[in-house]
């Protein structure tokens, strides 16, 4: 087995970002891929297109980052069955390509509301990660791993709340369950529904010097997350 990471601006919420966050049918976290990858690299001083393949890719785990002025961004972990050396060839015979990206990259002008439990709230930073935990199913009489078996999921969340009131900080202090969503893109739009949200702590600065507006740091974790 191997391990690699993606990191990527969405365009578009696809199958391929829906399958590394939601449970049930297709799409969802129990799918796998194929992930092709071609690169010009200098070789002895030459630029020559390079080919590398990675099979039966799992997701591990995800992170969803939008902070304030920069664009959406997608951190992903996988687990691969097998991963090609670089060739000049191309594996494939007759591959049919992808047409070149047009559409603008998520951003967090683009990006909407934050609400829980039906208040919204004006944010700067916001950070989700979902950790699926997956197990390398390994049998007696096998020298590899047979299989990837996603387990109990993890989601934890990070979000830097402009001050509005108490209430996020009351939920925290009682530790009361919610249901919240993030926008990721206003287009569409593209929203992450959490079931059961709690909100763990919070950190709250203080200072006479301060020329920033009051900001309150959240974290917390929930019971189920998806993505539509």
């Amino acid at each position: 087995m191997y391990d690699f990471g993606i990191s990527f601006s969405p365009v578009a919420n696809d199958n391929f970002l829906k399958s590394m966050i939601n449970l049930g049918s297709t799409p969802s976290r129990d799918d796998f891929y194929t992930i092709f990858l071609s690169q010009k690299q200098n070789v002895t001083g030459t630029l020559t297109e390079q080919y590398q393949v990675a099979r039966g890719c799992g997701i591990s785990a995800v992170t969803i980052s939008v902070k304030n002025g920069e664009l959406v961004m997608i951190d992903s972990d996988w687990i691969a069955n097998t991963i090609s050396d670089w060739v000049t060839t191309s594996p494939f015979t007759t591959p049919t390509y992808a047409s070149a990206i047009t559409t603008v990259p998520w951003s967090s002008v683009l990006a909407g509301a934050f609400t829980v439990a039906g208040n919204v709230y004006d944010i700067r930073n916001f950070s989700c990660k979902i950790d699926h935990n997956p197990d390398r199913v390994q049998v007696v009489g096998s020298a590899t791993t047979q299989w990837i078996q996603q387990t109990t999921r993890e989601i934890s969340i990070d979000v830097d709340v402009v001050y509005k009131d108490t209430t996020l900080q009351a939920n925290t202090k009682s530790l009361t369950a919610q249901t919240a969503s993030m926008v990721l893109n206003t287009v569409g739009p593209t929203t992450l529904t959490f079931t059961d949200l709690y909100l763990e702590s919070y950190d709250e600065t203080v200072s006479a010097d301060s020329t920033e507006a009051k900001t309150i740091s959240y974290s917390g974790y929930a019971a189920s997350v998806s993505i539509a």
